[in-house]
């Protein structure tokens, strides 16, 4: 799949009042979506550039996208995105698994018809993104599709600690979604989704889900087993 170029996503951006919240929320979109990748370096003088605001926004946007363990502060300081590991894909997975169990079995019974509307719009973005061929949109409706059931759990800090973990395990979406044949198995796995959802079947929900993660664990595993260790060593 092709990822939106820089310019598009710009144009797409709208800053809001603060220009660090405007930084942060532009330099994360470009990571969640393949347009900054894992041991490659960046500046705050090239960000400042492109998203033509002054260095100082972006050197607080980097600060905390650092905390988060996005990126990472190498030799003479330069900053590199974060590389990405079979291992630590197991732990973040690992994570999602236990948020997202609770908030299903609190969530599937609460659903509206609003709910199942927005759930069936969000699948009909992610065919209309395979279509397309955008990497991009389909990272956004796919997490758009799953948070309808988060939200609807009413579970403030679950949501807050969702949002967090799915940050960390985007890169790692998105890096697969540029693989072919990925597509129909999560379609599949979506829709059986929204059938278990609407049978208020929160156990066949998680069961489906935990299929739905280890897909992508597997190709993280399978293709990190087929990267040459000097190749890694040479991206940081």
């Amino acid at each position: 799949m092709v990822i939106e170029d820089a310019a598009k996503a710009a144009v797409r951006r709208t800053p809001p009042q603060s220009l660090s919240d405007y930084a942060l929320r532009a330099i994360r979109e470009d990571l969640i979506e393949g347009r900054l990748l894992p041991g490659q370096r960046i500046t705050t003088e090239g960000l400042a550039h492109s998203l033509q605001i002054s260095h100082v926004p972006v050197r607080e946007a980097l600060r905390y996208l650092e905390a988060e363990g996005h990126l990472e502060r190498g030799p003479r300081s330069r900053v590199i995105v974060a590389p990405v590991t079979a291992t630590e894909a197991e732990e973040i997975y690992r994570l999602r698994e236990i948020l997202e169990t609770e908030v299903h079995r609190v969530a599937v019974a609460k659903l509206t018809d609003a709910d199942f509307t927005a759930l069936d719009a969000h699948f009909a973005e992610m065919e209309a993104a395979v279509a397309a061929g955008d990497t991009g949109s389909f990272a956004r409706a796919n997490r758009s599709f799953h948070f309808v059931a988060f939200q609807r759990s009413g579970m403030k800090w679950m949501l807050r600690f969702l949002n967090i973990v799915w940050d960390a395990a985007a890169r790692y979406q998105t890096s697969l979604f540029h693989d072919s044949g990925w597509e129909q198995n999560l379609q599949r796995h979506h829709a059986l989704i929204i059938d278990a959802m609407q049978r208020r079947d929160a156990d066949a929900v998680n069961q489906l889900m935990d299929e739905h993660r280890r897909v992508t664990v597997d190709a993280i595993r399978q293709r990190n087993e087929s990267v040459p260790k000097t190749d890694i060593a040479e991206s940081r």
